[in-house]
């Protein structure tokens, strides 16, 4: 009798973290026994990706979740070897243990990352939501989200088989970007987003239900769409901060403490955002290996993600060049301009008698300054979406061209002449109705 791929996968991640607990708990930092263990654990997440691979799990699946080996490893090189964690004096070092393995952001550890989301409004009250309160709320965005996923699957929002030929993902005519915004965002990106969401909604009601964690231990997942005008925002504020630590740890080793450059320098700076799209780039791929897609995948991902780096080189240099033709012309000399007694008099005095409405504070110069004014975000957005959109392609058209020679359709237009026309229209008001539903009831926030 053949032992299932699935169940020897399950064996191999259970061992891994087993090993891993074990070491955090019970060996000091810098300990030999580390080194020791970590051929080990690179032939465990090899073994984990071949078990996938060979599972009976779908395309999608195996897509998105392809990458947790590499991710598993990088995090192992995080706790053991750079940030060098020793949990051995601690009480309750097993569950410390298990706490880092289980959400990968350090909540609540020294090591927390910066731009981790906070919570919404609601949940900042003073006493804080209870346990209920919080799992009905996570409940009612879990099943919105389903809803939402539905509605986006439906084929008459997506584009005909034909346009994911061979080749026209480096197409950009006209009549094209139609289907390549379809593609993009509803194909694409917002199902991902739904999905990792709704997973780890679903992971928060499991421990923050059961009582075993607290609801401070399971901030959002995603930041607030008003920061994705730049696609430094959209990356780094935006969407999920799930792997910010250990592949921030990681490129911070390589330029810190290997090459030794100088912190904060622009060499620096922008090495970190290659090292960090790059590790990124790398899971991805190895996803897709996992999946097996097929076509000019691998090109692709490299090109989707190292051009987002040049994409956030050349918005840091377009505000740069922004910001320094607009302090050169506030700094040009102005003509003379009359002064009375009352002026002088407020001089001398130090602008003490100065009228209120010129009296700015300090902290609101700082938010203004901090924040674009609405044209400029605007304009932010626009070239957000359609980069994302030109450059989403690359990758993605090939896994859809995968999906397609596998008889999956669920991204092209099949099928939907066979569907009733009055279904597409309830879902949008499902989706819209619910969205009303949670802004009124849960004050969910965008």
């Amino acid at each position: 009798m053949a032992i299932s791929p699935d169940l020897c996968c399950a064996v191999v991640m259970a061992l891994q973290n087993l090993i891993m607990i074990t070491l955090l708990t019970r060996t000091p930092k810098g300990s030999f026994m580390r080194w020791i263990c970590f051929p080990s654990m690179v032939y465990l997440a090899y073994l984990e990706g071949v078990l996938n691979n060979l599972s009976a799990a779908t395309f999608m699946f195996k897509m998105r979740t392809g990458g947790h080996s590499f991710t598993f490893l990088i995090q192992l090189i995080n706790l053991l070897y750079i940030t060098d964690v020793d949990l051995t004096t601690l009480p309750n070092r097993s569950k410390a243990a298990f706490q880092l393995l289980l959400t990968i952001r350090g909540i609540g550890t020294p090591w927390q990352p910066k731009n981790i989301p906070p919570f919404p409004a609601v949940m900042q009250t003073n006493p804080p939501p209870g346990r209920t309160q919080y799992v009905v709320r996570q409940l009612a965005i879990i099943i919105w989200q389903g809803l939402f996923l539905r509605l986006l699957a439906h084929p008459r929002l997506h584009p005909d088989q034909s346009f994911y030929n061979r080749g026209q993902e480096f197409s950009y005519r006209l009549d094209q970007w139609p289907g390549r915004l379809a593609c993009t965002y509803i194909v694409g990106l917002i199902p991902s987003y739904l999905f990792l969401d709704m997973m780890y909604r679903g992971a928060a009601i499991l421990f923050v239900g059961s009582g075993d964690h607290s609801v401070s231990q399971w901030p959002p997942l995603f930041g607030s769409l008003a920061d994705s005008y730049t696609c430094r925002g959209f990356w780094g504020k935006f969407w999920h901060q799930y792997l910010r630590w250990p592949f921030s740890s990681f490129s911070n080793c390589v330029t810190t403490r290997i090459l030794k450059l100088s912190r904060p320098s622009l060499v620096e700076r922008y090495l970190n955002v290659f090292i960090v799209f790059s590790l990124s780039m790398i899971m991805h791929m190895i996803g897709d290996i996992v999946a097996g897609v097929e076509g000019g995948a691998h090109f692709g991902t490299v090109l989707f993600f190292l051009s987002h780096i040049v994409a956030i080189m050349f918005e840091d240099a377009v505000q740069y060049v922004w910001r320094t033709t607009v302090t050169q012309r506030s700094r040009r000399p102005r003509g003379p301009t009359h002064t009375g007694p009352e002026d002088n008099q407020k001089q001398k005095n130090g602008g003490v008698n100065a009228d209120a409405d010129t009296v700015v504070p300090a902290a609101i110069t700082r938010d203004a300054a901090a924040v674009p004014p609405l044209w400029q975000r605007c304009v932010g957005f626009v070239w957000v979406v359609l980069w994302i959109a030109v450059s989403w392609s690359w990758w993605y058209y090939p896994i859809i061209r995968t999906m397609i020679k596998h008889g999956d359709l669920s991204a092209t237009s099949s099928g939907k002449d066979v569907v009733p026309g009055w279904e597409l229209p309830m879902m949008v008001g499902l989706v819209a109705g619910g969205a009303v539903l949670l802004r009124v009831v849960f004050k969910a926030e965008p």
